[in-house]
């Protein structure tokens, strides 16, 4: 009984050895796999960081992918901001707007308060002087709104060059953009046989235990469809201009009306309109109408009245409410100019050899 009690637990102990030492195995086995796994992919990574790869999902990509998705989201930032450097335009051009319709009833009231006071005499002191204390208030506040149009006016040079900057800047990335795209989709039209990517995909696959394939991810699809629709809101035409005695002409549409040629001059501040024209533009002049000087090509100096045309096309582009400036009789010989009143709200080119007048202007404002 001695002897039986102490072989028992010796045979127990003995299958325990056993079970423990092919447990080890197993271990040993799984680490040496585990090992093997992890110096494949680490060897799969190294092909692929060498042949400029990545995988992503089921499909081996070109590794800038990430940067050309990463710059099409700085794109809809750059969108984004020419959109509201727009509206800001817009808001202050309104506001200037308003500002001269105060202006033109103000001078129309002074111009009733001076004809009220011509016709009181000294009997009536008590209302002659009521007429100048109004009238010197009107002229107060003419005088702040003088002043206020001029820091206006500065505001919107600013306010404009800005806008004109964001659209710029956003059209340049996107014709960067576009450009880039087209070098990934000729990249991958030419690698699709090269030795070193069949490599990379091979291993990459072997060590992702699943098949794998060489071609264009569903982001870069998904940016190229993005970058599309982007494009697509930006408008472009080129215009063909007629040429006149050294000048370039484009066919404008005022109002609606018949079309006109006017004379295209990115100097000219804004749209200057002839007398004779200014009945067919529904432009004439009315009391009470803010003047300004304007300086010829000729030298001269000539005044007229600062006006709003309802709506101007030029090609395909219409801009509603442009300044213009209705000049005087005495502007003899002056012609229709298509000035910045109009070409500031597109990225414009004049091509004088070609004689053409190419505009883009991004929709969606």
């Amino acid at each position: 009984m001695v002897l039986s009690a102490a072989i028992g637990p010796c045979r127990w102990s003995a299958a325990h050895v056993v079970a423990g030492a092919l447990a080890l195995v197993v271990v040993a086995l799984s680490g040496l796999a585990a090992a093997q796994s992890a110096d494949d992919k680490a060897a799969a990574k190294k092909l692929l960081d060498e042949a400029g790869l990545r995988v992503s999902g089921a499909q081996v990509v070109l590794a800038d992918e990430t940067e050309f998705t990463r710059e099409l989201g700085r794109a809809t930032t750059l969108r984004a901001g020419v959109q509201k450097a727009g509206r800001e335009v817009a808001n202050h051009e309104a506001a200037m707007a308003r500002g001269r319709d105060l202006q033109a009833k103000l001078r129309a009231e002074h111009v009733r308060l001076s004809g009220l006071m011509a016709g009181t005499t000294n009997a009536d002191p008590t209302t002659y002087n009521r007429l100048v204390g109004a009238a010197n208030a009107v002229t107060s506040q003419l005088n702040q709104l003088t002043e206020d149009r001029t820091q206006g006016e500065e505001r919107g040079r600013e306010l404009r060059t800005a806008a004109n900057e964001a659209r710029e800047a956003y059209l340049d990335h996107l014709l960067a953009l576009r450009k880039r795209a087209a070098e990934l989709s000729a990249a991958y039209d030419s690698r699709k046989d090269d030795a070193a990517v069949s490599r990379a995909v091979t291993a990459a696959g072997e060590a992702a235990g699943k098949a794998l394939a060489f071609g264009p991810g569903s982001g870069f699809r998904a940016a190229l469809k993005k970058l599309a629709d982007l494009e697509e809101s930006i408008l472009s035409e080129t215009v063909p201009l007629v040429r006149d005695r050294g000048t370039l002409a484009a066919s404008v549409v005022v109002n609606g009306g018949k079309p006109r040629q006017m004379i295209v001059d990115s100097g000219c501040s804004t749209l200057l309109v002839p007398a004779a024209a200014a009945a067919e533009f529904d432009v004439e002049p009315t009391t009470g109408d803010e003047e300004v000087e304007c300086f010829m090509a000729d030298g001269r100096t000539v005044r007229g009245v600062r006006k709003s045309l309802k709506s101007v096309r030029v090609g395909r582009f219409t801009v509603n409410d442009v300044e213009c400036v209705v000049l005087g009789p005495d502007a003899v010989g002056a012609e229709l100019l298509l000035g910045m009143g109009f070409l500031r709200n597109f990225k414009f080119e004049i091509d004088a050899d070609a004689g053409t007048l190419s505009l883009v202007r991004i929709d969606g404002k």
